[in-house]
């Protein structure tokens, strides 16, 4: 079975630390796409490699996009959207894309962090006004219509300080 997971969290709620949970329970690496590649370039992903210009934000999540695609076609088993995704327009188009595609498709929120936290806790800089707003607009996934079709999405939800201790479930990782 083909798996396309999205990923949802503010900044420094542990997505990374949960892509590798993941890999572990599918017993295979995934194929990662993330708007943060971009910031890197061609650098090893480090924190002072990680060069943010807002101006570029829509060619960043175009970048995400194109590997998107060239996960599906390549039909990878596992892909990971390791982005924000806090509103529904952020992640739709992910969503119909694995449809398209025939894959399994689930949501994973990391939930109960405040603002502050997310500042304090972001390799990247992420203004705590920007936390908040993002806060804010956090909601559950939404269903998405496709060509008259409803496509609901099973969000698996986690706190954040379960992440950061790397708990899940009923052992540690």
């Amino acid at each position: 079975m083909k798996t396309f997971i999205i990923l949802r969290g503010l900044p420094g709620a542990g997505k990374t630390t949960l892509i590798q949970y993941l890999e572990k329970q599918y017993t295979q690496q995934a194929s990662v796409c993330s708007a943060d590649h971009f910031w890197y370039g061609s650098n090893p992903h480090t924190p002072e490699n990680y060069k943010f210009d807002i101006t570029k934000l829509s060619q960043a999540h175009g970048s995400c996009k194109s590997a998107v695609t060239k996960a599906l076609n390549g039909r990878k088993p596992l892909i990971i959207i390791d982005n924000t995704n806090i509103r529904i327009r952020e992640y739709k188009d992910y969503i119909k894309m694995a449809v398209d595609k025939d894959y399994e498709l689930l949501s994973h929120a990391i939930t109960g962090m405040s603002a502050e936290d997310s500042m304090k806790l972001t390799l990247h800089g992420v203004p705590l006004d920007t936390c908040k707003k993002m806060l804010q607009a956090f909601m559950p996934i939404g269903t998405i219509e496709k060509e008259g079709r409803i496509i609901e999405v099973k969000e698996v939800i986690h706190n954040y300080l379960d992440i950061r201790k790397g708990v899940f479930g009923t052992g540690k990782f």
